[in-house]
């Protein structure tokens, strides 16, 4: 990429890397890990036309969402502003547009698809 002057690197982590859950410390740690390593990339490669972002998933429709207790998922969901689980076309669309021409001066970002999570919890009454 470098070589060719024009690049896009796009990982994954999860909002877990800002607002870890109780009982994860090694997955909460990994994820953040791969916000320090976007960053270092993006500054690194940033002159030779490579990008490097990070998305942060959120609860997102995934089997090992799906598959929570239903008590427990829903605990979660009430937790999300936009009050529902995230859809992975959500993210992958996110990851185009990182991935993508027009996305030339976006470079270094954590960008959380999250439905709002990590603003914190919604203002209505449940």
């Amino acid at each position: 990429m470098a070589e060719r002057g024009w690049g896009r690197v796009v990982n994954i982590s999860s909002v877990a890397a800002e607002w870890p859950s109780p009982l994860q410390p090694a997955y909460a740690a990994s994820k953040a890990g791969v916000i320090a390593l976007t960053k270092t990339v993006a500054k690194e490669y940033a002159d030779r036309g490579v990008t490097c972002n990070a998305v942060l998933p959120g609860l997102i429709a995934t089997p090992l969402a799906l598959s929570m207790p239903e008590e427990m998922r829903n605990l979660m969901v009430r937790q999300v502003p936009a009050g529902r689980l995230g859809q992975t076309a959500e993210i992958a669309a996110v990851v185009a547009f990182l991935a993508s021409p027009a996305a030339s001066f976006v470079n270094g970002a954590a960008i959380p698809v999250d439905g709002g999570w990590l603003v914190g919890p919604p203002l209505r009454a449940d």
